[in-house]
């Protein structure tokens, strides 16, 4: 089998990503991709003095399983401790650093305005099941999102006057 894949951002190479893997069909996999760099959105590069550069703005959360966990796949194969041991980022918990605190700032016409939220750490693993789940149902999806909109819910800022409609909205 031989498959194209259009584009190399975080979709294409996942897809790529699966389509190789050796215990599946045997398959001739080609990305193709405008440009010299892969990552689409998540992009980031190596500039003239060694330093990262990104794309853009990257944040990965904790809920992210199904990223976390293909992430985690690769190094895996990687290998990098036996096989580039002075590699900087060798593993995964390398590239990622937990951070709870998220601030953003908005600038409107009275001035700039913070918002901080707060999202507190547990004992898991990005990409791992909970312990007695086999990883992301329907049931288990919902439980997160509703735990994070109460989350993100508390961390709004008190504001006078009624709630925009864009909050309300589940829709631009």
């Amino acid at each position: 089998m031989r498959v194209a894949i259009l584009g190399g951002g975080m979709a294409g190479l996942a897809a790529a990503w699966r389509l190789s893997d050796p215990d599946g069909p045997p398959c001739e996999v080609t990305v193709y991709q405008r440009g010299w760099r892969l990552g689409g959105k998540g992009a980031s590069s190596r500039g003239v003095h060694g330093r990262i550069e990104e794309h853009g703005l990257h944040v990965w959360l904790g809920y992210y399983e199904n990223a976390f966990r293909l992430v985690r796949e690769v190094y895996s194969e990687l290998d990098r401790p036996t096989r580039d041991p002075t590699c900087p980022i060798r593993t995964w918990r390398d590239a990622f650093a937990p951070a709870s605190a998220i601030g953003l700032g908005e600038d409107r016409p009275e001035g700039w305005t913070d918002w901080l939220a707060w999202f507190p750490e547990d004992d898991r693993l990005p990409g791992e099941a909970p312990p007695g789940e086999d990883g992301i149902d329907v049931a288990v999806f919902l439980r997160h999102v509703l735990a994070l909109m109460a989350r993100f819910a508390g961390s709004l800022p008190e504001r006078d006057g009624p709630v925009p409609r864009a909050l309300l909205s589940s829709r631009p």
